[in-house]
């Protein structure tokens, strides 16, 4: 009866380490499965591509480019209320759907301005209706074919016209920080 009991145990135990032998192998070659599908060449190159140099912004669906910028002042024939910066700025839909060339200026940047105890975002102003502004506002709000571009015009109401303003550039609306550039106001 002993000898039976030690040859049960020895064959339960022989079963036992050759069951975790198998399933070692396999959890190695699952491993190395996951770590090589969880790389991704083409994710790396694509995250590079996003990018604010000042200047011109890249992110995943379009390129955005500032063309210029300057001060408006108040000016009651074009219906200006406030100091304004205003931005000329020019989008190229990278993506293959449309897209609202507005909407990517919107989406991904912010301007701030410093006054005496906060740092504040300033917010968009009306459309300049100045006439020497007259054909971006053409078809603002048309949707940019796939590879299209097109120039646009935006506006921030300033607090005052002497402060620099920050122009802070993120992946989308709450993507990540890009990039930023200061506009020092003459």
């Amino acid at each position: 009866m002993k000898k039976v009991f030690i040859f049960g145990l020895a064959l339960l135990s022989s079963v036992t380490l050759a069951a975790c032998g198998n399933s070692n192998n396999e959890s190695s070659a699952s491993s190395k499965n996951t770590t090589e599908t969880t790389i991704s060449v083409p994710d790396s190159e694509e995250q590079a591509d996003v990018y604010f140099d000042g200047e011109t912004l890249k992110i995943n669906m379009a390129t955005v480019k500032i063309i210029s910028s300057e001060v408006l002042t108040p000016d009651e024939s074009v219906y200006r209320d406030n100091n304004q910066l205003a931005f000329v700025y020019e989008v190229t839909n990278d993506d293959e759907e449309p897209l609202d060339g507005s909407m990517a200026w919107i989406a991904c940047m912010n301007a701030y301005q410093e006054t005496e105890n906060t740092v504040g975002k300033l917010d968009v102003g009306a459309t300049p209706q100045d006439e020497k502004f007259a054909e971006y506002r053409e078809g603002e709000f048309d949707e940019l074919k796939p590879g299209g571009t097109k120039k646009y015009v935006i506006a921030y109401d300033l607090n005052d016209t002497t402060t620099p303003v920050v122009l802070k550039a993120t992946q989308g609306v709450s993507g990540e920080d890009l990039g930023e550039k200061t506009f020092n106001l003459k």
